[in-house]
Formats: structure tokens, C-alpha cells, sequence
């Protein structure tokens, strides 16, 4: 005779304002009875510690009331399904670290009718998997990071989460779910850690990212994984990737530039479509295989562009799903620079890059030297340079002094640096070098010389007005042969009163009678009315 033993299902116990079931001896609470707002769930129930929260049902949680704050027990290990779905007056809630995992739907919808809800939650290293829809909906969830304990991670977890901009996401994760940012429409930062291998349907659909690094695991990227993206600007499909699929990339309005891997075999209809802004799609591999069924075209009514496929693949012909194609190989790229006056690099490295390759290149002057213009196949004065490999380039970093002067002391970086070695951050208080005035020097010793002029006129061979009416000259002013007296004159001019030369000399005759003394008095012309001068 064979007896079957069946678990009785556990029931439900009331105690206060807590309804919980008895689980291994443990309390699983499943419903809140109490009408507080501000709620503090406590560690023992009945002497049974509260290891486990639950909705009663699906779509039931176990806060109806709307609470605005709960504290949960640091005895707790999960925080089961529809925990806290639509708690939509939530602004606070903490997860104790000891939580291993989060249920479907636990905060669902939580806080969207409060402005200050959930800025932010954090999620201990303590759980291993979340479940699908745990956050979705959570409209006020600014960043989110996923710890590398978690494993696991459902569906659809983060979804329409409208108000998040940054996520970080464990390194423990391989497969990113379907629609686990999805919608999340200001979402403009996201990190793929580097063991991923799958970026599920819909992953990224309809967010704000303006760049994406995938990582050379991924071997598969699922159907709309980043369509809408319309702030994307370039798209490199890594050597690892095989499959693209159905409208992986479609209506990534600002997409200009897509570089495809060596490894992609598969391309789903559309995978490219909707790219008005796209100017040219590289293939580094073999030509992939489309979409068997209709008549397929992973460029959909994305309008003229250039399709580049490299030297040495198989599989392409004079045109490739309805486009015409170019052959394409690697360009090189050839950096130049004075070594005494600067330096060239560049990102990616290397010398040679693949058609379409943006490479940004930096020039990095050394001290006292400026960055002035590049030379060669760009003239620009940007720096960094992006140059787009389309052929064969070269180009130098042109550098001139540095005629900032950064501690403002008179004497530029250049001269600081290359010609006295002194120190550019460091205001200079004297000449550096013999013979050399600063600027503030050069001031002092002009006011010096002023006074020394004006306080010693004759030391010059100034003189003032009264003396030049009397004729105080010095030297000989008359001289006198037989019967003529001759008057000597003799102006000299100079600019700096250190360095004179010759103006003007003249001697004048003058006739007297036979006689021994003679007298002659030397005035100023008087200036005459314009009418009364005479024409020259």
C-alpha cells in the first residue's frame, strides 16, 4: 500500500497590522493592514523573523495605502513579486543588504505621482537576480547601478523608466534582457560590460544614448536592440558579432558613420533603415547573408550613402541589397611633429585604419612652445583633429612660442622657458639676465631718467626759453674780422637726448662800420597775422 504525503498549503496568520504566512518557520508578510504612511516593517513577527515580502496576489501588492516611506528589516532576503507595485506615493524605500533577490513587478510603477521620488536606489551586492519588470514604470529614477554580484536580470526590468539618465551594469552580466531600458527616453549613458554576448530585442529601443560601446563578446544583437536612438551619431559593430537582426539600428536618425565587423554573417531586413543622415557603412568582412523570406533590405528607406567593403572579402559584387558598393582598404595615417617643440598622438592607435575609421588626433606642445595649425592634409587649427580615413593621410603639428604669460610678470613663457629658464609660473621681481628689464623695471628707471633730465637741464644742453632770449648758448656766439662781426649758429637734434647729430648751421656775416665797439641784440620773431607774412 503506498501513501502519498501532500504539503498543506501555508495560511495566512494576522497579528497587528501585519498579515504574513509561516514559511520554514519564517514570516513571509503579504499584506499591510495598518493605514500609516511613513512605515517601518519590523525584523520578528510573533518571534519569527520576517525573512521574505510578497504581494498576495499577481497584481496585488502589499502596500494599498499608498505609503510615502518604508523601512524594511535587515532580516529580509527577498523582496518577492509586487512588493510594492503601484505604490505610486513612494519617495522612500531602502534594500537592506542581505536581499538576494527582487521579484517581478516589486516596484512597478512605484512613486510616479511624487516629483521627489526614487532620485535613486541602490541595490546591495547582496543579490544575485532581479526579475522582470522589477523597476519598470519607475518614472522618476535618475541612475541605477547594477552590482557585479547580480547574475541574473528579467525582461523589461527598467523599462519606461522616463527620467533615467545613467545606468551602470554589473560585470557579472552576459545576457542583457529584452526591453531592459526600453523607452527609457533620457537614458544618454550606459556601460555593456565586456562578458555580455546577447543585447536582447529592444534592449536600448527608443532612448537618448549618443554613443554605444558594444564590446568584441557580443556574438548577437537582438531585433530593435537600439532602434530610435536618435541621438547616435556613429555605430561600430565589433570582429565578435554575427548576427544583427531585424530593425536592430532603424530609425537612428543621426547615425552618419557604421563601421561592420569581420564576424557578422547575418543581416536582418532594416537592421540600417530610416538613416537619413548616413553618409557611409563600411564592411570589413565577407558579405552577409539577409533575410530569406519577402524581399528583404537592411537599408529601408535610408537614402544615398556610400557602401564601402574591404580588399580581400568574398561574397560582394557591384551592389549588395539594391546598393552600389566600393571597394575599400586600409588607409594609412602619417603624424609629424619638431620633437624640441611637441608631440602627435592619436585614438584608435596605430598607422593604419580600416575605410571610414573617424581617428581624433592631438597635438601636445611641450613647455614654452603653443600649438599654432596643422600642415599637410588638413590646415585646420583644431585640436584635437578628427580625421575620417577615406584615403591615405599625413599631416604635422606646426608649433610657435608660447606669448602667454601665465604669472603676468612681464617676460612671456616662451621667453621664461626656452631663453632664461626661469619659472612661467612664477612672477619675476628681477632681470633674469644682465642687461634685460622687465616691464615693471623699464617704468622705474624712465621715471628715473625724467627726473634727472628736468633737475639737470644744462647736463643735457637744455636750455629755457629766457636763456635762449639771451643768447646764454655757451661757446662763441660773435666773432669778429676785420670789419665784419660774423653771428655762429649751430642746432643740433636727437630723440633719445643721449645720441645728437647735425640740424642746422649757419654762420652770418654782418657788416659794421671801422670802429671798435659794436652792439647787437637777438629777439624772437614775432609771428605775423597769416595775411601779412610773406608768400613763400
Amino acid at each position: 500500500m503506498a501513501i502519498f504525503v501532500v504539503a498543506s498549503p501555508a495560511r495566512a496568520v494576522i497579528s497587528g497590522d501585519w498579515e504574513y504566512l509561516v514559511i520554514g518557520g519564517n514570516a513571509t508578510i503579504i499584506k499591510y493592514l495598518g493605514s500609516a504612511t511613513n512605515i517601518v516593517v519590523p525584523n520578528t513577527i510573533d518571534g519569527r523573523s520576517v525573512t521574505d515580502i510578497r504581494g498576495p496576489a499577481s497584481y496585488q501588492s502589499v502596500f494599498t495605502n499608498y505609503p510615502t516611506s518604508v523601512q524594511l528589516p535587515t532580516t529580509l532576503t527577498n523582496i518577492g513579486s509586487y512588493s510594492f507595485y503601484l505604490s505610486y506615493n513612494l519617495t522612500n524605500v531602502n534594500i537592506p543588504n542581505g536581499v538576494k533577490s527582487i521579484g517581478e513587478m516589486a516596484f512597478h510603477s512605484s512613486g510616479i505621482w511624487r516629483l521627489n521620488s526614487f532620485t535613486s536606489i541602490t541595490i546591495p551586492t547582496s543579490v544575485t537576480n532581479i526579475s522582470q519588470y522589477a523597476f519598470s514604470n519607475c518614472n522618476f529614477l535618475a541612475s541605477i547601478t547594477i552590482p557585479d554580484s547580480v547574475t541574473t536580470i528579467g525582461d523589461y526590468s527598467f523599462q519606461s523608466c522616463n527620467n533615467l539618465t545613467n545606468a551602470v551594469i554589473g560585470n557579472a552580466i552576459t545576457n542583457l534582457p529584452a526591453y531592459l531600458f526600453a523607452f527609457c527616453s533620457k537614458l544618454a549613458n550606459v556601460n555593456i560590460p565586456s562578458g555580455v554576448t546577447t543585447i536582447g530585442g529592444s534592449s536600448f529601443r527608443s532612448t537618448a544614448l549618443t554613443n554605444v560601446t558594444i564590446p568584441n563578446s557580443v556574438k548577437s544583437i537582438g531585433d530593435h536592440a537600439f532602434n530610435q536612438c536618435t541621438s547616435l551619431t556613429s555605430i561600430n559593430i565589433p570582429n565578435s558579432v554575427t548576427t544583427i537582426s531585424w530593425r536592430a539600428f532603424n530609425e537612428c536618425y543621426s547615425v552618419t558613420n557604421v563601421i561592420v565587423g569581420t564576424g557578422v554573417s547575418y543581416l536582418g531586413d532594416r537592421a540600417f533603415g530610416w538613416m537619413p543622415s548616413l553618409m557611409r557603412i563600411t564592411f570589413l568582412g565577407n558579405a552577409p547573408s539577409l533575410d530569406s523570406s519577402g524581399t528583404p533590405d537592411p537599408f529601408y528607406d535610408t537614402p544615398s550613402f556610400t557602401l564601402f567593403y574591404t580588399q580581400g572579402t568574398t561574397g560582394w559584387g557591384s551592389t549588395f541589397a539594391g546598393r552600389q558598393t566600393t571597394l575599400s582598404g586600409n588607409f594609412s595615417l602619417t603624424l609629424a611633429s619638431d620633437p624640441t617643440k611637441g608631440a602627435v598622438t592619436n585614438s584608435p592607435s596605430g598607422n593604419s585604419f580600416s575605410s571610414g575609421t573617424s581617428v581624433s588626433v592631438s597635438a601636445i606642445a611641450v613647455a614654452g612652445y603653443a600649438f599654432t595649425a596643422w600642415s599637410g592634409d588638413s590646415t585646420s587649427t583644431n585640436n584635437p583633429l578628427v580625421l575620417v580615413m577615406n584615403t591615405n593621410k599625413a599631416v604635422t603639428a606646426n608649433f610657435g612660442p608660447d606669448n602667454g604669460d601665465t604669472d603676468m610678470d612681464g617676460l612671456s613663457n616662451y621667453q621664461e622657458v626656452i631663453v632664461f629658464n626661469t619659472n612661467p609660473n612664477q612672477p619675476e621681481t628681477n632681470s633674469p639676465v644682465a642687461g634685460l628689464y622687465l616691464a615693471s623695471q623699464k617704468q622705474a628707471e624712465r621715471a628715473a631718467g625724467q627726473n634727472d633730465v628736468i633737475n639737470n637741464p644744462l647736463q643735457y644742453g637744455l636750455f629755457t626759453t629766457a636763456q635762449i632770449e639771451l643768447g646764454m648758448f655757451g661757446g662763441v656766439l660773435l666773432s669778429r674780422t676785420n670789419n665784419h662781426f660774423v653771428l655762429n649758429y649751430h642746432i643740433l637734434r636727437s630723440s633719445d637726448l643721449q645720441n645728437w647729430t647735425p640740424f642746422q648751421t649757419n654762420s652770418v656775416v654782418i657788416d659794421v662800420e671801422n670802429t671798435n665797439k659794436m652792439f647787437f641784440q637777438l629777439m624772437p620773431i614775432m609771428t605775423s597775422p597769416a595775411s601779412e607774412l610773406p608768400p613763400l
